[in-house]
């Protein structure tokens, strides 16, 4: 994960105690875990739409192996 998503995650705390959701570039499990060492949230959109668009026809089955995978590496 770049350093420079988790330096403006310190940029923003600064200005709130809101949860803060980091979205750019995210597709692997290693990037979801790196994220959730300093933001609360990791947005996957567009790693969803991907795995969606090569698994036609199994969408709903390899989401939630994707999703899975992430949350198994996180913890």
């Amino acid at each position: 994960m770049s350093a420079d998503a988790r330096n403006l995650v310190i940029r923003l705390r600064r200005y709130t105690k809101l949860p803060i959701a980091v979205g750019f570039g995210i597709s692997t499990p290693a990037q979801f875990a790196a994220v959730g060492k300093f933001a609360e949230a990791a947005v996957i959109g567009s790693a969803i739409v991907h795995v969606i668009e090569e698994n036609k026809g199994r969408e709903a089955e390899s989401v939630g192996e994707f999703v899975r995978q992430l949350l198994a590496f996180s913890h």
